[in-house]
């Protein structure tokens, strides 16, 4: 399977005060990076797992749906 770097946007929670002046630096949604194979990609979501093993079994399923990712990057063939 190939190795991709996916780059996605993802929700942000802050259980305490808000900071009125500087809200969108402590209170925007952040980038999130995830390495691993890639499974499967369609126009729903990228599917990666983190680790494969020789029975063909994998384990550490990462589901990223397609409307949070930015960019996929191809780490190795």
């Amino acid at each position: 399977m190939k190795v991709v770097e996916v780059e996605w946007i993802d929700a942000c929670y802050n259980s305490g005060y808000l900071n009125k002046k500087n809200y969108k630096s402590e209170h925007y949604p952040i980038i999130g990076k995830t390495v691993g194979h890639l499974f499967n990609e369609d126009k729903v979501a990228v599917i990666l797992v983190a680790e494969t093993f020789a029975d063909g079994e994998s384990r550490h399923i990462h589901t990223i749906p397609r409307g949070m990712i930015k960019k996929i990057t191809t780490l190795r063939e």
